[in-house]
């Protein structure tokens, strides 16, 4: 059992469900075809037998349990087991007759996290077919009376090996590999790091995903370096006209992120408007027909935020401070506030080892 409490088949599991939901919605529609694959796979009574799913739908559990599965599984599980999930999520795709783009990029992600290569994946999928010839078409996950299905699985069988040859190319070329492209942009001094936060995440108040990449940003020397160059972009807002600390369900996770790591409004991208949306969720920010202006309150919580932000950048032995000048900039700050600096080691002493404020 993980020092979370989780099982390695409660990783296994949150973790592949999360991932088929992934590629199942990437493009923008879950088939029946689909539904009935993941429903087959993860019944609602395992699901919530684990803690994953309640009546209104998924539980903070089952994000919590997906995001420490990417770091326990690619150690725990042995390569045939890693193997065995890539088929499944392979299958997710290629379930509703057709395999979109979009699907394969959240495939070849999946791939990366469990320390798969495509070479890898490509041979596991030749052995099988090698296994399966001569062997009947259904599958035990499809109706044998549905023909829809069946003619869709014989027409696939059929396309196989050319897919499994243009794989590679389009696994390296459209997909995007996270963990790659953290350490290159990072060790890049003119990169940034766009983050997304999906809004299932945002109103199931999860944060683990943040938390998760501090940590291996932390533990792999780049979290200094990724000050003021991070960039928090949420998905599923696009259409409400609101800011986003004025959508309550945002509001409330920003305020639980903040919490939880109060210094890394500090951290994002200044050129980006999104640490107002921070000091706005605390009450900081005052919005008027006029216009917005920061009040008092929202000099305070900044200024509060920076000093954190102080405590981190020491703990990490970093002597850049330049983010956190550029953060209070934003509020209207120019000059070093009275009393800055002062009790940081307090700040110091109420983080843990990961510069996080533990949960209250």
């Amino acid at each position: 059992m993980s020092d979370d409490g989780f099982t390695l088949e409660e990783l296994r599991i949150a973790y592949a469900f999360r991932i088929a939901q992934q590629i199942a919605g990437a493009d923008g529609e879950i088939r029946p075809e689909e539904a009935q694959l993941i429903g087959h796979n993860f019944p609602l009574a395992l699901m919530r037998a684990h803690g994953f799913l309640g009546k209104d739908g998924p539980l903070p559990r089952l994000f919590e349990a997906a995001a420490l599965a990417m770091q326990i599984l690619p150690e725990e599980l042995s390569r045939d087991e890693r193997l065995d999930l890539a088929v499944f999520f392979f299958n997710v795709c290629r379930i509703d007759g057709s395999v979109d783009p979009r699907e394969i990029e959240v495939f070849a992600v999946a791939l990366e996290n469990l320390e798969l290569e495509p070479s890898e994946f490509d041979q596991r999928m030749s052995e099988l077919a090698v296994l399966e010839a001569g062997q009947p078409d259904e599958e035990p996950y499809l109706d044998p009376g549905d023909p829809l299905l069946q003619e869709g699985w014989r027409r696939l069988r059929v396309a196989q090996h050319q897919l499994f040859a243009s794989f590679s190319r389009l696994a390296e070329g459209e997909a995007l590999l996270r963990r790659k492209r953290i350490i290159e942009l990072l060790r890049n001094p003119a990169g940034s790091l766009s983050v997304v936060t999906f809004a299932d995440e945002v109103s199931q108040g999860f944060i683990g995903g943040w938390l998760a990449l501090l940590r291996g940003l932390k533990e792999e020397g780049l979290l200094g370096d990724a000050a003021g160059r991070l960039i928090l972009e949420t998905e599923g807002y696009d259409d409400d006209p609101r800011e986003l600390f004025q959508i309550p369900e945002a509001h409330r996770w920003l305020v639980l992120l903040a919490n939880r790591v109060p210094w890394l409004p500090v951290w994002l991208d200044p050129t980006i408007p999104v640490a107002a949306q921070f000091i706005a969720s605390g009450g900081g920010i005052e919005v008027s027909a006029g216009g917005a202006s920061v009040t008092e309150r929202g000099i305070n919580l900044a200024v509060y935020m920076a000093n954190n932000a102080v405590a981190a950048t020491r703990s990490l032995g970093s002597p850049r401070m330049d983010h956190i000048w550029s953060f209070l900039a934003v509020f209207g700050i120019a000059e070093q506030p009275p009393g800055f600096f002062d009790g940081v080691e307090s700040f110091v002493a109420g983080m843990d080892d990961d510069l996080f404020v533990p949960e209250q």
